[in-house]
Order: C-alpha cells, then structure tokens, then sequence
C-alpha cells in the first residue's frame, strides 16, 4: 500500500511539475492583469498585450497587435538598461534606437496565448520565456560599445 501511495505522489509531483512549465498554465494565471503597454510576469515568462479597434480582416489585426505586443518587449528592454541618471528620456530614445539600427533585438520564441474580439476590439496576448527576452538585454557600457563600433 505504502508503495502504491509513493508512486502515486510520484506520478502526480511529475506531471504537476511539467505542468506548471507550461506557458498556457501561468497565462491562465494571469490573464485578468494584462493591460496593453504592460509587462505581466508569470513563473518563467513574461507576458504582453495590445488592443485595437476591430477590422475586417482578422488576419491584420492578429498580425498589427502581435507587432504591437511584440514592441512592448522591446521597450521592456529599453527600460532595463542601467541608463545614467543624467540622460533625459529624449536622449535614452535616442541612444536605443541607434543600438537597434545597429544589433536586431532578436526575440525567438514568441508565443500567441490568446487573441480574439471583445466588443469592437481584437486584441493578442504574447508570452516569452524570461531567459528568451533576457538573452537581449543590454548593459549601457555593451550599448554605448556597439553604437560606437
């Protein structure tokens, strides 16, 4: 008996385990939170929406707000350089977009959790692995390396 309890515990912590990495199981987490220009972090990854009026084509509007998401992300990043305290936003803008016209921020491993149509909205909720979207962050000494190189 004392056997058949252990491989039962054993069997359930396996599947809760690998359960609980999946992306569907923390944005069922949470899904409530998610506003658009926002990062809502879940176990290992990051989450991200945007919203728009609804078109006729939903093919167009799944694509316009995944790039959307997808540039939340990206700022995400922008925002996570350790910027001096004497840079003003216009020049931390600036510096940021002279690091992308020079290294593509590569964020392989973005995933549609969710999209569809609210009322006369369409939105689409993006997910990505933390280690994913911090293999693209950028100390302010590696930008300002690049930039110059």
């Amino acid at each position: 008996m004392k056997k058949l309890i252990f491989k039962f515990f054993l069997f359930f912590f396996f599947f809760s385990n690998v359960y609980a990495n999946n992306i569907s199981f923390h944005y069922e987490k949470i899904k409530n939170q998610i506003k658009t220009n926002e990062l809502v972090e879940s176990g290992d990854y990051f989450f991200s929406g945007s919203f728009s009026k609804y078109s006729s084509i939903e093919s167009i509007d799944i694509e316009k707000n995944k790039i959307e998401a997808i540039k939340n992300l990206v700022d995400f990043l922008s925002k996570s350089v350790d910027w001096p305290q004497t840079f003003s936003e216009f020049e931390k803008k600036k510096k940021w977009l002279a690091y992308k016209s020079k290294r593509k921020v590569n964020l392989i491993g973005v995933k549609i959790v969710d999209n569809g149509k609210i009322g006369n909205n369409y939105f689409v909720i993006v997910g990505i692995k933390r280690e994913t979207l911090f293999k693209n962050k950028v100390t302010f000494d590696k930008l300002e390396e690049i930039i110059n190189k």
